[in-house]
């Protein structure tokens, strides 16, 4: 074989891509595990010779001091929710001796790509990440960290076209619960603020979305109860709640009586800009978030929410990482989310002020 054209410097992903073998097992040769066979180990050196491989010194000290590596990538790190993920994948995980590399793609698609490339580079076993759930965007890369079997967890809802299992909580019955808690108070004219309308209406056959599915699940309750024709959409785009998103929803006529929203921060940011213009919460409107972040049982009204096991997410996925590094099958978990009911929900007012 002829030395390769490479132009960049090579990685073990390249090396188990000319041997026709795994980057796990690229990263165990160069670090003389004798359970790999003599002749795999042969192929691979020669070929590492061959492509001017040069180990990432910083992660082969981790894997001779017994630190092995996995991976981390979330959409953000900010907040106790991803806090709690953290803290779920790194009790798992260090247990059995490995290090976290955690990476944050901010929600950019060419950000998501590097850390790929990063924590490749780095000799990772594996990777967990929070993806992106734009329709489309990076599914190559996501495919392509399948295809060098490198094991590949999904945290969140899985990415249409990649084949990679999956972790998440039931959005369609947490948007249920939510649903079901404001029917129940009496209230039907509710509107749903979504991150993301084009998620919902456009998308809605090729994506699958938190977004989505937490609409579709208080969507199907107010189906149920003969309800669709008082059920309404306000878009806040990547979440960010304005005075203009609370004007959307006065123009609402007839006005709604109770808000959902697609997370938490959302629902108290509205909660906080009804109140400056002198409205009552709950009087006036119903407000339910999703998430049950710390601050949720901390504001005023504390705020009714669908809760997300955060920490057992985290722990789950670290455990089926584990799996799929030790060449186990694993298949997806779906985990039920819970309704905390608290001071931002009540019954609709019989006699509402006039606006």
């Amino acid at each position: 074989m002829g030395k390769a054209p490479y132009t960049k410097r090579p990685t073990i992903r390249d090396i188990a891509r000319l041997a026709g073998v795994s980057a796990t097992t690229v990263s165990r040769v160069l670090n003389g595990d004798p359970r790999i066979s003599e002749s795999t180990a042969a192929t691979v050196i020669k070929i590492a010779k061959q492509i001017h491989y040069r180990p990432n010194i910083m992660a082969r000290a981790l894997v001779k001091s017994g630190n092995r590596l996995v991976g981390l990538i979330l959409r953000h790190i900010q907040g106790s929710f991803f806090s709690d993920i953290i803290a779920g994948v790194e009790e798992e995980l260090e247990k059995r001796g490995y290090s976290v590399i955690l990476r944050n793609s901010e929600m950019k698609p060419h950000t998501e790509k590097f850390h790929f490339k990063v924590l490749l580079d780095n000799q990772v076993e594996g990777i967990i990440i929070t993806p992106i759930t734009t329709e489309g965007i990076n599914r190559k890369a996501y495919n392509e960290i399948v295809e060098a079997n490198v094991p590949l967890i999904m945290l969140g809802n899985p990415k249409v076209g990649v084949k990679a299992p999956y972790v998440k909580v039931d959005n369609v019955l947490g948007g249920y619960l939510a649903g079901r808690h404001l029917v129940e108070l009496g209230h039907r004219r509710i509107v749903y603020v979504s991150p993301n309308r084009q998620e919902l209406f456009v998308h809605s056959r090729t994506l699958h979305s938190e977004n989505l599915e937490r609409y579709e699940g208080c969507r199907q309750v107010l189906r149920e109860y003969g309800l669709l024709d008082g059920f309404s959409v306000v878009d806040a785009p990547n979440e960010v709640i304005s005075e203009e998103t609370v004007d959307r929803i006065l123009s609402i006529k007839p006005l709604p009586t109770a808000i959902f929203t697609y997370s938490d921060m959302m629902a108290i940011k509205i909660i906080q800009l009804l109140k400056e213009r002198n409205y009552s919460i709950p009087k006036d409107f119903s407000v339910v978030g999703y998430d049950d972040l710390d601050i949720a049982a901390l504001v005023d009204p504390t705020l009714t929410t669908i809760a997300q096991p955060k920490k057992e997410l985290g722990k789950i996925a670290a455990l089926k990482l584990l799996g799929l590094i030790e060449g186990k099958t694993t298949m997806e978990s779906i985990i039920k989310p819970k309704l905390i009911v608290r001071n931002s929900t009540s019954k609709p007012a019989t006699r509402r002020k006039l606006y």
